[in-house]
This record gives structure tokens, sequence and C-alpha cells, in this order.
């Protein structure tokens, strides 16, 4: 059963058994400082793992004061001010933080001095490419944090500023990837990057970052980050050869790809 998402005051937040955390996507400072607690008693109720929020920094000592911990930061995310990922293990099991081989991937794609190209020419998708994105989806991810499998949730996510972006080779759709934009605080988050198993090693993934950096920076978004799994290599070299900066690791954080996964938090400033 997919997660779902809430209101909590005026604050966004998305919960549910399939990643089995309370994830605050948007923190509105109405609600502060009582949501950190709010977030806390959400997750006992409904027996969830883990707490994780997006804090901007001016708000972030009533999360250590819940006893949060930060796990990833990102500079001027938030309206120009630092952004904190601050996550809360109820389940113990959830904190054990990147493994060995998981800072080795680290530290060997951060040392690549391999520039990506756009090797592939990129268009914008739109409403009738719904159903096939959700097909690339489902068979790219066995599970996903989110309902991408979808078609009426991409639907919804397009009229809601995500943007979504396709590689099509003889009219069928091989590669995508999607910018998620944050009106507020001037970030896009640069996510669902997924290509088929037949065009992989290719450089898709490269080329569909690229154009969408030149997509928001035209748009006027000055920050990107991408939260990336820990586990991929591939993915990751993809992030660290455009320039973005390493942050932080999201422990086990993610019900991807049929696992619960960390997740290793990228950013760049355009």
């Amino acid at each position: 059963m997919p997660d779902t998402t809430m209101r909590m005051g005026r604050s966004w937040v998305h919960h549910g058994p399939l990643n089995n955390r309370v994830y605050l996507l948007k923190l509105d400072p109405h609600d502060m400082p009582g949501l950190a607690r709010m977030l806390l008693l959400l997750a006992r109720r409904e027996g969830r793992g883990k707490v994780i929020a997006k804090v901007p920094d001016g708000h972030k000592q009533a999360f250590l004061d819940q006893g949060y911990l930060i796990e990833a930061s990102v500079p001027r995310m938030m309206a120009g001010e630092d952004g904190h990922f601050m996550s809360f293990f109820i389940d113990p099991a959830r904190s054990k933080g990147p493994s060995e081989k998981e800072m080795q991937t680290i530290r060997k794609v951060t040392s690549s001095k391999k520039k990506p190209k756009k090797a592939h020419e990129v268009v914008e998708l739109c409403a009738k490419d719904a159903r096939e994105m959700a097909r690339l989806m489902e068979e790219v991810f066995p599970s996903y944090p989110f309902p991408m499998s979808n078609p009426d949730y991409i639907l919804h996510c397009m009229s809601n500023d995500v943007s979504y972006y396709g590689i099509k080779k003889k009219g069928k759709l091989v590669a995508m990837g999607a910018a998620e934009m944050d009106r507020s605080n001037g970030c896009v988050e640069m996510t669902d990057l997924a290509t088929r198993q037949t065009h992989r090693g290719m450089g898709m993934s490269s080329s569909l970052l690229l154009h969408m950096e030149e997509e928001m920076r035209a748009r006027g978004y000055k920050i990107g980050y991408t939260i990336a799994r820990s586990a991929s290599m591939g993915i990751n070299m993809v992030f660290a050869r455009d320039g973005y900066d390493y942050c932080g690791t999201l422990s086990y954080n993610t019900n991807i790809s049929g696992n619960m996964e960390s997740m290793n938090v990228w950013s760049k400033v355009f």
C-alpha cells in the first residue's frame, strides 16, 4: 500500500507502511516549535521506524531539542538558508549510518574527473506521456517511495510544480527524469531518473540532468539537490561528475527497488 501525503497544521507530511517512516516534506513556520514533537507522536502512534524532516537552519534547534540528529545538510537550500535533513530513529536498526562499502562508493565517485556530456536529445514530457512514464518507472523499480507507477499520480505532480523530461528512441520513452520545484525556497530536487535496461551505459541520465539544470536555471532556480540510492554506483557517479557535492547519507531511509536502502544527498549551485 502506498504511503500518503497529509497536512499537519500548515505543513506537509508523507507517511505510511511502505517506507515505514514519517517524512516532513514542507515545514511551515506557523507550526513551530511544536511540529517536531507532533511528528514523533504520529510515528509512534502508527508504529513507524523513523522520522525524517527537511528543516531550515533557523528551526533546527527545536528538532535537536527533541532528540533529532542531522543526517545531511544542503547549503542555501531554503530561501538562501541552509537546509537540514534531520532524523529521529524510533527503530535503532534504522540508524546504522553509511557502511564502509558505501563510503568507498562516495570516495570513488567524488574523485572522478570525467565530465558529463549532453549526448541525447531531451524533450519535456506532458500529460499524454503519463501512462508510458508509469510503465517505465514500474519496469525499472520493483518498489518506489512514491506511487510513480500510477499515471494519475504523475498527472497530479505535473500540475503541482514538477516538470518531467525524457529521451525517446523510435518514438518510445527509454529514459526519464523530473525536476521538483520548491518555489518558496528557490530550490529544485532532481529526481525520478530511470533508464530502461536496454539503454543503460549510454549517458542518458547525464543528458537528462544537464538538460534539467538548463531548464531550471532559466526559471530562476539556483540550488539543485538529489536523494540518490547509496547502493548505486552509477547514479551517484552521474551527480558527482556533474559537480554536485556530497552532503550526507540518510540511513535506511527509503523503500526502493524492493529493499529498504540508505540514500545519499548531493547538491549543486547552478
